[in-house]
């Protein structure tokens, strides 16, 4: 189906280059966009979760440790000035 639209200047813009960006034509682009946008939302399926291997409860305590056994000091220390 064929249709006008009625769109801002620099939303088209932005739209055609992140569409060459990524090898699409616009139109491709666009009906992406709109079925993303009409997928039903269902309950819980906001974030994806994945599962770091990692066993126990994650509390602070631990995860410091396991930080320390996997990381060496140099590494560590970025890690906290990154935090901060």
């Amino acid at each position: 189906m064929q249709t006008s639209l009625r769109i801002d200047g620099a939303l088209y813009r932005e739209a055609k280059a992140a569409a060459a960006s990524e090898g699409v034509t616009l139109t491709r682009f666009i009906e992406s966009a709109l079925r993303m946008r009409l997928r039903p939302v269902r309950p819980g399926s906001g974030l994806p979760v994945f599962d770091s291997g990692v066993r126990g409860e994650g509390n602070v305590i631990e995860l410091i440790a396991l930080a320390e056994r996997e990381y060496s000091g140099e590494q560590l220390a970025k890690l906290e000035s990154a935090g901060s």
